[in-house]
């Protein structure tokens, strides 16, 4: 087996660098994965991580709250929204639903109301019908 170093030292007389030494060593582990088909090279784990990370960044883009035009949602969700079409005020709306203020803000944020393509959910026992 010839020792990269050592071979390195006789073309260049000088010791490799890091970065000389990793370019090295992923030439030699491709040759050998070219000669032995049963040994893969390693896997960069950096560019691995890297276009995870994009993919998944990418599919959050698509999927954000608001970007689908039609959402199937509870019955209470659907009130709220008509409420607010109607232009009642969130105390208002608190009130006829008996709920608190800060459930109607939380669900104007989370479902982005008022909108259009609002559905009602479909129960399979069709218990809520």
């Amino acid at each position: 087996m010839v020792n990269i170093v050592d071979a390195f030292r006789k073309l260049e007389n000088r010791d490799p660098t890091q970065a000389e030494l990793i370019r090295m060593m992923e030439m030699k582990a491709e040759i050998d994965a070219l000669k032995n088909k049963s040994i893969k090279p390693k896997e960069n784990m950096i560019d691995k991580t890297r276009i995870g990370k994009e993919n998944a960044a990418r599919y959050a883009r698509e999927n954000q709250k608001g970007h689908k035009k039609e959402i199937s949602v509870s019955p209470r969700i659907i009130q709220i929204n008509k409420m607010i079409w109607y232009n009642l005020t969130n105390e208002q709306i608190a009130d006829i639903l008996n709920i608190g203020t800060d459930d109607v803000k939380a669900t104007i944020k989370k479902y982005n109301l008022p909108r259009k393509g609002l559905k009602l959910i479909e129960y399979k026992t069709g218990a809520r019908k």
